[in-house]
């Protein structure tokens, strides 16, 4: 074998690897799902795109050609690398995380495979990728079927399938490009004249792909594929010069869209579909209800993000600053630190603003533009009308979702891989763009490039992929006990930390969180404790000199100190973060309980009520806000807080509620709050053992006491301990514990 075709073969084999990437799940690193496939395909990108340097080098014929599409991409990434360097935090908007695993590197990588793939994929290699890609496909319904029948377990819980994706929506959209390429395949096959056997196996995978869609759950997707379904049946049966077959295929098309909408409303009525937790999920599909109101929300802050830095944005992976200055009440009762605008297009709008989403819908436009006006040599279009209307449904289908959803680094993947083969066939046959003797194949260019880019391509792999997937797996062993004790773990994310990699924000996040939970441990010494919270302390630090504008992490630090209570440290690290993000309701509870731990409660109050009129149909905010007035006492407020049609009665049951009036020595409203409780839950003894014991410190007969704590005991046997107890404290009290009535 010649080095050319080595050098060919190995482009090749990395290229085609890709579309095994999503079945791989390494369980030895943090975020198991997407940190080990992006790795395993940056690692295949690497490696395609220096052979296939190596081999452009050495033969023109595998060396880009002119095309707006190509340009688009390079635009894109161009654009992109201008939007980092101005990022509010430039370091993590070019590595990401663990979490996501995008960023500019990320963009990258999927920008080489469309330049190698582009360059090197003939009609054959294409076939052989969808091909083999459609086998990995058939893996994961199989995979999802035995998921949604109980023989394996859903990774992310509950009954939304995820094979091997670990989230559900991530395979919904691998199920729509994957219905696409089915189907794509099912035409060519049955215009190629294959047996009837190809087409009906291609047809059925195209059918397990859309049970793939509902098996999931995802609305988005589920709405996406349906007006995809519409588009390309209404191109179909409205277009001229269609013949008559091919109209009446758009016709039933159209019909049947219209008994699924028909149908949906009906099901929507049947209580079973109603309150399945899979089909309940997509018939509660509603612009009012909580998810969309969420999600119409996150949206609004977005905006207000974008025209905040229109231009260029705030770099990827910035949302959260956004998010955070922006935060909006409404969503108290969602997760606290988004970081995905959760719609695609504003995410490339705060990520690259106005020139991010420009280059992001450049890459539509112009293989649209291909798809649908691109000529063959001899004049006929380059896509038949059957391929024309299969990408307008999908291209519909894929575009609606992301108004919903963003998007992940396998469906970039796969994305960009699309974009790739619509650039391969439309410059088909045109020249390369370079002809220059420099790049001739026996230069002394060609030859010295061989050595140069094998010591770069070893560079890479080692420092930008070995070393943070070894800090991702010792950050994941650090998490687990050990039987070295604490120490063994702090030893581990000392190690990881050494690394010095972008793994550093997640390690340090996690080892604050593993710090907090070793604070009450009566188990740990004190001197480990102490060495914990030495090195979090540390370096948290070191990502809050890093990232000054990020609020999580004073509030990171100050949870911290909290826990190890150093209240006075963790003070004006709160305040730091109330700053930064006013009014996001869960920081003021805790700056507020900061204040109630070193006795101030004036001080917490105010922070409370700031949180309550934030949001006051927030319950949480108002028992909270109650709890507060209580220890400043001021009982008399707490009723005007505590009212319906939040509370239908001001003796709230809550058990911070409860515990601030037994604290404060509020008997009248403990003992009117232990009667509410009595009503609701009239065979919890030990409440009413409880509630005893409040009769007595209230000043009510003894005897009215014990009787309430024996009628508790006769409910609760269990707490045999507790009334005996009581019932010892009563009798041999003396009234000396007893409050004058």
């Amino acid at each position: 074998m010649t080095f050319n075709k080595a050098l060919r073969w190995t482009v090749l084999g990395a290229l085609i690897a890709a579309v095994f990437v999503p079945l791989f799940v390494s369980n030895s690193l943090f975020f198991p799902f997407i940190s080990g496939k992006n790795f395993a395909f940056r690692i295949l990108a690497e490696i395609a795109f220096a052979a296939w340097l190596i081999l452009s080098f050495r033969n023109p014929e595998y060396r880009p050609r002119r095309s707006a599409l190509l340009w688009s991409v390079l635009f894109f990434v161009v654009t992109l690398g201008v939007s980092t360097l101005l990022a509010e935090d430039p370091y993590k908007s070019f590595w990401s995380n663990f979490e996501r695993m995008e960023g500019l590197i990320g963009v990258a990588h999927f920008a080489l495979y469309f330049v190698v793939a582009g360059a090197m994929f003939r009609a054959k290699e294409w076939r052989t990728f969808v091909l083999a890609s459609l086998c990995v496909n058939v893996l994961i319904i199989g995979y999802s079927l035995l998921q949604f029948f109980g023989v394996l377990n859903i990774n992310q819980g509950g009954v939304r399938v995820d094979a091997t994706f670990g989230n559900a929506i991530y395979l919904g959209v691998y199920a729509l490009f994957h219905l696409f390429f089915a189907l794509l395949t099912a035409y060519h096959a049955r215009t190629a004249g294959k047996n009837a056997w190809w087409v009906g196996g291609f047809s059925a995978i195209a059918l397990g792909n859309v049970v793939l869609v509902f098996l999931s759950a995802t609305r988005g997707a589920i709405l996406g594929l349906f007006v995809g379904f519409v588009a390309g049946s209404m191109l179909i049966a409205f277009s001229r010069g269609v013949s008559s077959r091919f109209r009446r295929v758009g016709m039933v098309g159209c019909v049947l869209a219209l008994l699924a909408v028909g149908g949906f409303f009906t099901a929507r009525e049947v209580s079973y579909l109603r309150n399945h937790p899979i089909f309940g999920r997509i018939l509660s599909a509603s612009p009012m209800n909580d998810d969309a109101q969420a999600r119409f929300v996150i949206w609004q802050i977005s905006w207000k993000g974008f025209t905040e830095r229109p231009l260029f944005g705030w770099g990827q992976e910035g949302f959260n600053f956004v998010f955070n200055k922006h935060y909006d009440p409404r969503l108290y009762h969602r997760e606290a630190w988004f970081d995905r605008a959760h719609n695609t297009y504003l995410d490339w709008m705060i990520a690259g603003g106005i020139f991010g989403i420009f280059g992001y819908l450049a890459l539509w436009f112009f293989a649209a533009r291909i798809i649908l006006r691109a000529k063959a040599p001899r004049g006929r279009p380059l896509f038949d009308f059957a391929e024309r209307a299969l990408f307008a449904g999908f291209g519909t289908a894929y575009a609606v979702n992301n108004v919903f959803v963003f998007d992940n680094g396998t469906s970039y993947f796969l994305f960009f891989m699309l974009l790739a083969y619509v650039y391969s066939r439309a410059t088909e046959g045109v020249a390369p763009l370079f002809h220059s003797r420099v790049f001739a194949s026996k230069s002394a260019v060609a030859r010295a490039c061989a050595p140069a880019i094998i010591a770069v391509l070893s560079f890479s792999l080692y420092w930008f992929n070995a070393r943070p997937a070894y800090a991702g797996t010792l950050l994941l062993q650090a998490l687990h006990a050990h039987q070295g004790g604490p120490s063994e773990n702090l030893a581990l994310f000392r190690r990881a930390l050494a690394l010095n990699t972008f793994a550093n924000a997640e390690i340090r996040e996690q080892l604050a969180q593993v710090t907090a939970a070793v604070a009450p441990l009566s188990q740990v010494p004190v001197a480990v404790k102490q060495e914990f919270l030495n090195v979090a302390a540390s370096e948290i630090d070191k990502e809050i000199k890093k990232r000054p504008a990020d609020a999580r992490y004073y509030t990171l630090l100050a949870s911290l100190l909290d826990a190890f209570k150093l209240y006075k440290q963790a003070f004006p690290y709160w305040q730091t973060a109330i700053a930064q993000s006013p009014h996001k309701q869960a920081l003021l509870f805790q700056i507020g309980g900061n204040r109630l731990n070193v006795g101030r409660a004036q001080e917490a109050v105010p922070y409370f009520k700031t949180a309550y009129e934030l949001n006051m149909e927030n319950r949480e905010a108002a028992i909270i806000y109650a709890v507060g007035l209580i220890y400043n006492g001021n009982t008399a407020e707490v009723k005007k807080v505590l009212i319906p049609p939040l509370f239908p009665d001001p003796y709230v049951v809550d058990e911070r509620i409860i515990r601030a009036y037994t604290e404060a020595g509020k008997d009248e409203e403990l003992i009117n709050t232990y009667r509410n409780l009595l009503k609701i839950e009239p065979n919890n003894g030990l409440a009413q053992i409880r509630y005893g014991g409040a009769l007595f410190f209230a000043g009510y007969p003894e005897e009215m006491a014990i009787k309430e704590i024996q009628e508790g005991l006769k409910k609760s046997p269990q707490y045999a301990v507790d009334a005996d107890s009581m019932i010892k404290i009563i009798q041999s009290s003396n009234g000396v514990l007893r409050r004058k009535r």
